[in-house]
């Protein structure tokens, strides 16, 4: 509401603006209550919902303060009160946009991000690019993960350094004209090669990078969600 954003807990009432204060919790009193310097504050949102209160507050409210607006409004953390460890915000989906539950036990947003966010040597962002690209994809562009960060440094959730793939010994011995890439990929230093590559095409998100992560490796871990990211952005 006026661009604020309170979380609300499932069973409150609101029916009058005074609520908002006594009933509610405001994204900036959580902000503020983060961890100090020189701690990392991650504030992850899977609660982008239409507003349910719209109706029960507008007859109390003056016609200037608006209820309307669906999903959260946008959060910004380039304050300089951050400290050197920095704030990174996220969400199920963009500003001012709906999220979705899914069909199964978890939503798409849910699922996608407990599987990226502690994979060994992933960083957070890149995680949630991941993410971000995937859900995408599941929801056929009407759900965009959306994160909003100012980091002093790299944050992990997993561990730091991944574990190369065990190379899978062939049935016979590969052509002189195999793809360097391919051959490349079947040990430690290939893989993490591939990640690097990924990394920087997911973080910067644009047709060049994607189509640079193709071509080196075609048929590489993240090649399907490389094309997926590439229709998107078309």
């Amino acid at each position: 509401m006026n661009g604020k954003n309170y979380l609300i807990p499932v069973d409150a009432e609101l029916t009058a603006p005074a609520h908002l204060k006594t009933r509610t919790v405001q994204m900036d009193e959580l902000l503020a209550a983060l961890p100090p310097d020189p701690a990392v504050g991650i504030v992850i949102l899977d609660a982008c919902r239409d507003n349910p209160l719209a109706r029960t507050l507008a007859a109390s409210l003056p016609k200037s303060r608006s209820t309307t607006a669906p999903g959260l409004a946008p959060i910004d953390v380039s304050g300089s009160d951050v400290g050197t460890g920095g704030v990174l915000i996220a969400f199920a989906t963009d500003p001012g946009a709906v999220s979705y539950d899914g069909g199964g036990a978890n939503s798409p947003y849910t699922t996608s991000l407990a599987r990226h966010i502690a994979e060994p040597g992933v960083e957070l962002q890149s995680a949630l690019t991941r993410v971000r690209g995937e859900v995408t994809a599941e929801t056929s562009g009407k759900q965009r993960p959306w994160h909003n960060a100012s980091l002093g440094r790299e944050a992990f959730i997993g561990p730091q350094t991944a574990q190369p793939p065990v190379p899978v010994q062939p049935a016979a011995q590969p052509s002189a004209t195999a793809a360097p890439a391919e051959s490349a990929s079947t040990d430690g230093r290939g893989w993490e090669i591939e990640q690097r590559v990924w990394d920087e095409a997911s973080k910067r998100n644009t047709l060049a990078h994607y189509e640079a992560y193709l071509q080196q490796f075609p048929n590489g871990a993240f090649a399907d969600l490389a094309r997926l990211n590439i229709d998107q952005l078309k």
